[in-house]
């Protein structure tokens, strides 16, 4: 045998022979939020990226448009990862129908697809993984109820950008809740995901309706806006307000009792799963539960503290 067959032989025993993790594909996944930045945000992509450090041959990413009413910046994002040939993506839609046919084309290549906090109206990805917001807003509800006891008069509504579906679903749950309360529930306002017009929406609430007696913030970006305006108006501890989501400027506002209570989602959780569920529909053809529920708890003064550690 000559030294070039037999130099060839050996690497080719050699490729044989290494170890399957070597040989092993790298599984690109990626997290499409519904923004690069803000509170609720920042701890999915966190619990995400801690998640991915425990995970063999995992490359992974999160990207996020400019802000929660870019729905033209979500789509080019996912355009982008399609060509890129990425193996799974978990997405937030930010408008919850304009989203589906770019869901479509990403699952006709062959990615995996699933959703999480908000979900698509066609829901013809493989899993959503999430809150339950019928659910949330519902809690929401019940908890202003039981803060405002006997108290009677206008109830307001600050919502997020117009088409995400995970937000009418939380007016939903949280109207049905104060059906039969005796409390007029004002047609909710959205402050399109930004802060400064959640302030400015609800100043001119608190002006043109004197006897609104709470507030229901579902976002993490409306509670602030609207405590803004209570502490404004000087009417913060005077008029109750229940808010989404506990962020660390929720939290001082919590404590500071301007905000009266807060429902928790569970951003941690729908980072990790999503990139487990992702992974392992990826590399093993796992058939993934339709739906998961992360769940919600109603945080006040009293167990705040559980919620940041």
């Amino acid at each position: 045998m000559s030294k070039t067959l037999r130099l060839g032989l050996a690497l080719s025993l050699a490729a044989v022979m290494l170890p399957a993790q070597a040989l092993a594909k790298t599984v690109q996944l990626a997290i499409v939020g519904k923004a690069q930045g803000g509170e609720y945000w920042v701890q999915v992509r966190s619990a995400a990226e801690a998640k991915a450090r425990t995970m063999k041959d995992v490359q992974f990413v999160y990207q996020g448009p400019r802000s929660e009413r870019d729905t033209q910046g979500q789509i080019s994002i996912i355009e982008n990862l399609i060509q890129k040939k990425v193996d799974g993506i978990a997405l937030s839609p930010v408008e919850s129908k304009a989203l589906g046919k770019t869901v479509k084309k990403a699952l006709d290549a062959g990615i995996k697809v699933v959703t999480i906090d908000s979900d698509t109206d066609a829901k013809d990805r493989l899993s959503y993984i999430g809150t339950d917001n019928v659910a949330a807003g519902k809690a929401a509800g019940e908890t202003l109820k039981k803060l405002l006891g006997a108290k009677k008069g206008e109830v307001a509504i600050m919502t997020g950008p117009i088409g995400a579906q995970n937000l009418r679903q939380r007016v939903e749950g949280f109207k049905k809740a104060l059906e039969g309360s005796g409390l007029t529930v004002l047609k909710e306002q959205s402050d399109l995901g930004d802060k400064a017009r959640a302030v400015s929406v609800a100043e001119d609430t608190l002006r043109s309706h004197p006897n609104v007696v709470a507030f229901f913030a579902d976002t993490a970006i409306g509670g602030p806006g609207v405590a803004q305006a209570l502490k404004s108006a000087k009417k913060n501890g005077q008029v109750v307000l229940v808010g989404m989501d506990v962020t660390p400027a929720l939290v001082k506002l919590l404590n500071d009792g301007t905000v009266n209570a807060l429902i928790a989602q569970r951003p941690d959780k729908m980072g990790e799963l999503s990139l487990q569920m992702l992974y392992d529909a990826a590399t093993k053809g796992a058939k993934l539960s339709p739906l998961v529920d992360t769940g919600v708890e109603v945080v006040t003064k009293t167990n705040v503290a559980k919620f940041t550690k």
